[in-house]
This record gives C-alpha cells, sequence and structure tokens, in this order.
C-alpha cells in the first residue's frame, strides 16, 4: 500500500492551475477533532492535519501560545502512536510544527516525485 491510496485520487483544478483539496474530520477518543486537508499537487500529494478542543482554545479571544504548544505536543503524539513519528521516510517527510507568525500548529505528511516550493516556505506549519 502506499502513503497515498487511502485518499484515493483528488481531482485537480479545470485548468490545473491550484490544488484540490478534500477535507475530513474524525474525533479521537479523548475528544479532540482531528481535521485532515489533503492536497493534490500534480506529482506530489500533502496532507494537512490539524487538532480542535476547548483545552487548545475555541477563538482568537482564548488563544494562547501554551496552548498552541499543547496542540503540537498531541499531534505529535498521535503520529507516534500511529507508527509515523515526526521525520523523513522513503514515501516523504511527516513534520509537524509551531509557526510563530501565524500562531497555529499544524502536522504534515507529505510525499510523492515533485518537492514544492510553497509547502517548503510554509516551514510545515502554516494553512
Amino acid at each position: 500500500m502506499n502513503p497515498g491510496d487511502f485518499v484515493g485520487n483528488l481531482p485537480q483544478s479545470p485548468n490545473g492551475s491550484y490544488p484540490a483539496v478534500k477535507f475530513f474530520e474524525l474525533e479521537a477518543e479523548d475528544g479532540v477533532i482531528l481535521s485532515a486537508a489533503v492536497w493534490n499537487m500534480q506529482n506530489r500529494m500533502a496532507v494537512e492535519l490539524s487538532a480542535s478542543h476547548e483545552r487548545f482554545g475555541v477563538d482568537w479571544s482564548s488563544w494562547s501560545k501554551d496552548s498552541e504548544l499543547e496542540k503540537l505536543e498531541w499531534l505529535k503524539s498521535c503520529l507516534n502512536s500511529a507508527g509515523t513519528p515526526v521525520g523523513n521516510y522513503k514515501f516523504g517527510t511527516v513534520s509537524a510544527n509551531f509557526d510563530p507568525k501565524s500562531g497555529f500548529s499544524s502536522a504534515w505528511l507529505s510525499y510523492g516525485t515533485k518537492q514544492s516550493a510553497a509547502t517548503d516556505s510554509l516551514n510545515c506549519a502554516r494553512r
């Protein structure tokens, strides 16, 4: 099984100028909602993971750096328990970061044959 088999074939935009996106949400055992955005970028696929729960803050009025860092640790724990900790693999890269500029934590699984400058510049942490 290839890493992309679980998402199937995602279409490109009609003219191929931007990636098609598919969203999924799952509820974890601890009540955290895990959101996944699957990006299809020609020869490359990326899955962005984020988590939402009251303990991470529900809006900007309850946002804090500490809660975002807690979210980051939750995402890393999720990746570890799935057997894919942060690192480089034959299929691509698994990363999890906090971006201080956007104030957002997320994890990325990216794979395929074509490296994307846009994803690299995102530092695997921004939406």
